[in-house]
This record gives structure tokens, sequence and C-alpha cells, in this order.
């Protein structure tokens, strides 16, 4: 085993539960040995996935909520585009991926996972996602979630897009919190 790969094996063995991303390439070839991993216990950290085009940022994103949904995590996604939408269905393999899976170690097994789609003020297919408290609903989805005002903001954009249906069902009492103070 070259010496990049003896460091990267090195860089990524650590205790405890992991998302695993591949093996370590190295002019072409595959080792399967030296698996590139994240700890389970920085997930809950802000990441970037950064790239050109065709590079694998949806396909990383993908592999992450899978891994994340196998073991019990919910996961959120907004996919503007719907690149991620095929989830929700079994993949169908094919040469190129079961020899790309080989390389790595690792066994391609078509799977669906649970899937919920969100229409954003209620248009469009999926469960409606548009909150109803206009004037107090900031400070009700800052204290419901935690969030920042930053955050409540784009809430307030949310409330306040017009629908033909009218928006969500969240209130005040959905809260149970009074939306006064």
């Amino acid at each position: 085993m070259p010496e990049q790969i003896q460091q990267i094996k090195a860089g990524y063995e650590f205790a405890g539960g992991a998302l695993e991303f591949g093996a370590a390439v190295l002019d072409g070839t595959a080792y399967p040995e030296a698996k590139v991993k994240i700890p389970l216990a920085v997930i809950n950290r802000h990441g970037l996935v950064a790239g050109a085009t065709g590079t694998g940022k949806t396909k990383t994103l993908q592999l992450m909520a899978e891994q994340l949904s196998q073991g019990g995590v919910p996961v959120f996604l907004a996919d503007i585009k719907g690149d991620l939408s095929g989830m929700a269905s079994p993949g169908v393999t094919n040469d190129k991926v079961t020899a790309r899976a080989a390389d790595i170690g690792e066994e391609w097994v078509g799977t669906a996972y649970p899937t919920e789609f969100y229409a954003l003020g209620g248009l469009g297919k999926g469960s409606r996602s548009a909150p109803r408290c206009p004037r107090s609903g900031r400070r009700c989805w800052q204290r419901c979630w935690g969030s920042t005002r930053p955050r409540s903001r784009a809430w307030v954009w949310c409330s306040t897009t017009p629908t033909p249906r009218g928006c969500g069902s969240m209130t005040s009492k959905t809260c149970g919190r009074s939306s006064n103070t």
C-alpha cells in the first residue's frame, strides 16, 4: 500500500459511528481498505459540499441522507431541481455502478428511502408547508424551532407569499405559547 494511502487510512480511523463516502483513490486505483468517512459526532455542525458541475455534489448529499436515514435520523433536504427525489424509489443497477462499487469494496443494492415531499406555499404536488400566523408568526416560529431572527425571516416570506388555497396550519396554538410575548 502506498505511503499516501496509509496516511489517508490512518487519518480516517476513529471510534464510533461514521458516514462512509467511499475509498481513497490514487492514480486511478481505488484502495478499499482506506475508507473515507466522517464521524457521526460532527454531523451536527455546518458543512459545505462544493465543486464544479459533474463532480458529485448531489451524489454526496444523497449518500449522506441515505446513511442518516438508515440510522434512523430524519433528514430535510431542500431540493429545488428535484435531483434527489429519486431516493423515494429503489435505484436500478447497471455495469458502471456495479463495477464502481466493486472497486471500492462495496456491494451496491438499490434501496428506496422514506420520503415526504413539501410544496412551498401550498403550490404544486406535496404537503403544504407555509404556516399561517402572519402577524405573530416569526416569534412563534422562533419559539417552536429555536430559530434565529434571520432564519425566521425566511418563514415570514413563506407565510406572506400569496397562494390560491391559503397557507398551512401553524398557529400560536400549535406553538403552545402566546404569540403576544
